[in-house]
């Protein structure tokens, strides 16, 4: 609404009825939640609330689904906020849904990254009634609360919806959730469009009757459409920054830490996971000097400067920010010895670790893209590759779809890839 004083008298209307955010293609396209895993699993965000959220501005969790909650011995307790209504007319928000959306992400073939973690922590949820659940614990763990919020994933869909459909594909529609966005259509690699409900929404009420995600993989010809007016929100990498700004372009900052960008390592798996008593495959990786050599040959702050623009933080412990409870300021203090950029260091590692000129560590890196990033992966990972390869690591760089990425990496046929 404008505000009193401005003479308008009425609210003010979007200069599009569809807002349109170009992103790279996910890695897999699926309606079905346990088939989304990070870093695919943000195509079907708009559609989803959590018990938890994040407050946008710190990052802090906040009351969203849950109105409240508390520790017990061996379990955590959440009232559930009342008269929160499904999308397309599938009733009100209940402990049923939590108990559903729980059991969809942690059980079955669920390939969620969360799944094993869901499964090992909690024993079983308890519907105390309609607006109160339990969950039991099989042990302590202080990462429940963000590791059940909007920050890890435990999207609440509609168990009415599940049981009407079924089990969800790319076809017919992904389960309803309780967001201001509804599902409006998909069509595989181009697009998935949401729409915003007709009826009052709990908490907030969209601009924009239409949100988009367009799958534009090239951050050139993201700007491009930007410049155009074809989509009006995209990331770019920093090179692109300046042409973009002299295009009229503006640039807005999250408040809050969130993404993140690093290597995943494909590696050190165990040779019968039934009987770990049977040992780990071998691999240049098993060796952590070897894997702290390719941490300290790498130039951080090089790589910042280049592609972020400066902007980017060190993260000190993967996966971890100093903002996080339980954060030791230890890690920052130790960084630099461990794993601070060294070449000298980095060969030395190498050789202690065995690898001669004659004989050097190998390894592979995945050039594909990963889908959703600021852009510019590509670029970094040649940049890495290069710094691993000035102090004798020999790297090949591997073009492979992101399905066969997929399919041999379930079948555990990776062992020394990041």
């Amino acid at each position: 609404m404008a505000p009193p004083d401005s003479g308008a008298t009425g609210p003010v209307q979007p200069k599009v009825n569809r807002v349109v955010m170009a992103v790279g293609q996910p890695n897999v396209e699926s309606n079905d939640l346990k088939q989304v895993a990070p870093p695919s699993g943000w195509q079907l965000d708009p559609l989803y609330e959590y018990l938890i959220g994040v407050d946008a501005t710190d990052g802090k969790l906040i009351p969203r689904l849950a109105t409240e909650w508390t520790y017990e011995p061996n379990a955590v307790r959440f009232k559930l906020r009342k008269g929160v209504q499904f999308q397309r007319g599938f009733g009100e928000f209940t402990s049923k849904d939590v108990q559903t959306s729980w059991k969809i992400l942690a059980l079955g073939d669920s390939t969620v990254g969360n799944a094993p973690y869901f499964k090992q922590v909690t024993k079983e949820i308890e519907a105390v009634n309609d607006n109160e659940v339990l969950f039991h614990l099989n042990k302590a763990d202080a990462n429940f609360l963000r590791g059940h919020s909007q920050y890890e994933g435990l999207a609440i869909g509609s168990s009415k919806h599940y049981a009407a459909m079924g089990e969800p594909s790319t076809q017919p529609e992904p389960l309803a959730g309780t967001s201001p966005y509804a599902f409006k259509e998909r069509s595989l690699g181009s697009f998935i469009r949401f729409e915003r409900v007709a009826t009052p929404h709990w908490r907030i009420t969209p601009d924009f009757p239409e949100f988009e995600y367009r799958w534009v993989r090239e951050a050139s010809t993201r700007l491009a459409a930007l410049l155009t007016g074809e989509v009006h929100i995209t990331s770019l990498p920093n090179d692109l920054r300046a042409e973009a700004e002299k295009g009229g372009i503006k640039f807005v900052s999250g408040k809050a830490p969130g993404l993140r960008m690093g290597f995943r390592l494909f590696c050190c798996l165990l040779n019968d996971p039934a009987d770990p008593s049977k040992g780990i495959q071998e691999t240049p990786l098993n060796d952590v000097r070897a894997r702290r050599a390719l941490d300290k040959a790498i130039d951080r702050d090089a790589l910042n400067k280049a592609f972020l623009g400066g902007r980017g933080e060190t993260m000190y412990v993967p996966h971890f920010h100093s903002s996080r409870p339980g954060w030791n300021p230890d890690w920052q203090r130790n960084y630099a010895e461990e794993s601070g950029y060294d070449p000298a260091k980095a060969r030395a590692l190498l050789a202690e670790a065995g690898y001669t000129a004659d004989k050097p560590l190998t390894t592979n890196i995945f050039m594909t893209p990963s889908g959703g990033s600021l852009g510019g992966e590509q670029d970094m990972a040649e940049a890495i590759a290069a710094y691993w390869k000035a102090v004798g690591v020999n790297v090949n760089l591997l073009s492979t779809d992101t399905a066969e990425i997929d399919r041999v990496n379930r079948a555990r046929g990776y062992n020394n890839h990041l």
